[in-house]
């Protein structure tokens, strides 16, 4: 009976020990998404640049929402629309926005819209995706908001 209750020992010491660094592993990588990717300052005027973090690892798409509904596709290589080039794109860990600059591709009714993103005050949802057209919770994405003020 004594090898048997050792054993039992070990083998709760050796579940235990496994369950607490599956644990630590799961939170190490939550906590370096929320490090990582950031969205700063989260309110700006139409004319201040705002500053996108992002892990060395990241989505290889991004798209902005305006205040309206309307998603302005910044960068999709497969659809041609580029931000950066590709190699720079996916290099990247930080990216300035200037919004009285940066233009985006919407369709509307159908048709395929190059202009500038930023023309209303409100939130605006920046989101970076592998497949910009599923749910997030299908695909890697990362996704933060900056407050635009026109005063």
């Amino acid at each position: 009976m004594d090898n048997t209750k050792h054993m039992y020992r070990l083998l709760f010491i050796f579940l235990s020990s496994f369950l607490i660094g599956c644990a630590g592993a799961h939170n190490e990588q939550l906590d370096f998404q929320v490090i990582k990717f950031s969205v700063v300052p989260s309110e700006i005027s139409h004319d201040q640049k705002f500053t996108i973090t992002l892990p060395r690892e990241h989505p290889s798409k991004m798209s902005i929402r305006d205040p309206k509904g309307v998603w302005h596709w910044v960068h999709n290589v497969e659809e041609e629309i580029y931000f950066l080039p590709s190699a720079e794109f996916e290099e990247a860990t930080k990216f300035i926005i200037s919004p009285s600059k940066i233009r985006g591709v919407s369709w509307i009714n159908g048709k395929k819209v190059d202009s500038l993103i930023f023309n209303y005050p409100g939130e605006y949802l920046v989101y970076f995706s592998d497949n910009l057209e599923t749910e997030p919770e299908n695909t890697f994405y990362f996704m933060g908001k900056v407050v635009v003020k026109y005063e």
